[in-house]
């Protein structure tokens, strides 16, 4: 159950949580996937930087949501905005979406996802897709379960380590919101304050 996770707009000062996030995210949902070495190698303090940067841009840039476990913290968050290379013939990219294990499994991720879409149809992008690793069946399933389908494919360099990506399309992004808007996105989408 959702109820009591918050999902709201992040703020600069949540990019530590978040980086903590991402890499915990990151080491629990790619072991077996991703190098040991690189899994190690991952940089809280880096990652803080880059999201803390990207959180202080303009608000209608790629805004960046977190879910917050009230007395926990941030346990999961999502960025979206205007699509980047992958597929062609989509206007908008839900470029991440991490959960820890112990959120998973509750419809967190699909009220991040529902958040994400409803700011990309709000900003007339009509279409979006994500991209996932290839070998991350879990996180395949969830995408194939909201209704994305297989649009991409294409390898990469990591740490000099070739991966394989995939990406998942969805061409009408109005059916995320057919059940109604997110919980509380008049107030929670609001531009942050910050002081």
């Amino acid at each position: 159950m959702t109820d009591r996770y918050l999902v709201r707009r992040a703020l600069v000062v949540d990019a530590p949580a978040i980086a903590r996030v991402h890499v915990q995210a990151w080491r629990e949902s790619y072991r077996g996937i991703v190098s040991p070495r690189t899994l190690d190698g991952l940089s809280v303090e880096r990652r803080a930087i880059g999201h803390a940067r990207r959180i202080a841009e303009p608000v209608d840039e790629t805004p960046t949501y977190v879910a917050v476990e009230p007395g926990a913290g941030v346990v999961g968050f999502a960025v979206c905005g205007p699509g980047r290379a992958g597929p062609e013939g989509y206007e908008g990219e839900f470029h991440a979406i991490y959960l820890l294990d112990r959120a998973k499994g509750q419809g967190l991720g699909r009220r991040l996802m529902t958040r994400m879409a409803a700011w990309l149809v709000g900003h007339d992008f009509r279409s979006a897709f994500v991209l996932v690793l290839k070998d991350n069946h879990p996180a395949r399933r969830f995408y194939e379960r909201l209704g994305g389908e297989l649009c991409y494919e294409s390898p990469f360099s990591l740490d000099g380590e070739m991966l394989v990506e995939v990406g998942y399309g969805w061409r009408d992004l109005s059916r995320f919101l057919d059940a109604g808007p997110p919980p509380a996105a008049s107030s929670l989408d609001l531009p942050p304050r910050d002081g």
